[in-house]
């Protein structure tokens, strides 16, 4: 999904200490504790200095989430039915039905709800903290999705968009961009103005787009696959275009 939205991170062990980074991702958290409390609180620290954290839940129960989310449990219980998701995220409908083992009842207070259940009880919300935001999302959305079959094809929905909320400025920070979510987009440096930008194509179809490139910035070339020039870029079935984009 990271790759779908636009973004790239990297994974951290154990016993690692935490890097700096702009955008901290604990997705399909289960048990009790599921983080060591020192752990916790030095992602804490890091969010109040400006960063921002997503944390998806999977039957999990953290005791210190709801002070520096800024809200209250008020029923924590077994589900019978499935999950329903319903959201408009950046413009555009988002709405699903998925797993979840525990329905959190929440009181959102003065936080941003992201997304609802029917009932309107919130099930993806932001919260401000210090200088930076809390995403917290109340399902296990990754795990969901790898024990989902053809959760990818296309005509699914947009479960990306879930991640191109939580590092938007990321994104925007992206020399370019695409929209369609059967296509991988990295970026790698080459030095102070020059990226290098992969498209990858995990359909079996050739796909077209119309890549937003950033102010600033132009293709200088195709590197590998069928760039052409022009306004549009096409990149083959189960293939990569590989360009150069640099500074003008």
């Amino acid at each position: 999904m990271a790759k779908q939205a636009g973004f790239d991170f990297q994974f951290q062990k154990a016993g690692q200490e935490i890097k700096d980074a702009p955008l901290y991702l604990l997705p399909s958290l289960k048990g009790i504790d599921p983080v060591y409390k020192d752990y916790w609180f030095k992602l804490l620290n890091k969010v109040k200095a400006g960063a921002s954290l997503y944390i998806s839940l999977d039957d999990a129960y953290l005791p210190t989430l709801t002070e520096p989310l800024g809200i209250e449990i008020s029923v924590n219980t077994k589900r019978r039915n499935k999950m329903s998701f319903v959201s408009k995220l950046l413009g555009d409908s988002l709405n699903f039905e998925t797993i979840s083992e525990r329905k959190l009842k929440i009181d959102a207070k003065n936080n941003t709800v992201l997304s609802v259940e029917k009932d309107g009880n919130p099930v993806f919300i932001k919260s401000a903290y210090g200088k930076g935001s809390i995403y917290l999302l109340t399902f296990p959305l990754e795990n969901n999705l790898a024990n989902l079959p053809g959760a990818f094809d296309k005509k699914q929905p947009a479960y990306s968009n879930i991640y191109k909320v939580i590092a938007f400025p990321l994104i925007n920070q992206r020399v370019l961009q695409q929209n369609n979510t059967g296509i991988g987009t990295t970026e790698h440096a080459m030095g102070t103005n020059e990226k290098l930008v992969i498209l990858i194509n995990y359909t079996t179809e050739d796909i077209t787009i119309e890549p937003i490139v950033r102010k600033g910035f132009v293709i200088e070339k195709g590197i590998y696959g069928s760039y052409v020039g022009g306004s549009s870029l096409t990149v083959k079935a189960n293939d990569a275009l590989v360009l150069s984009v640099i500074k003008k």
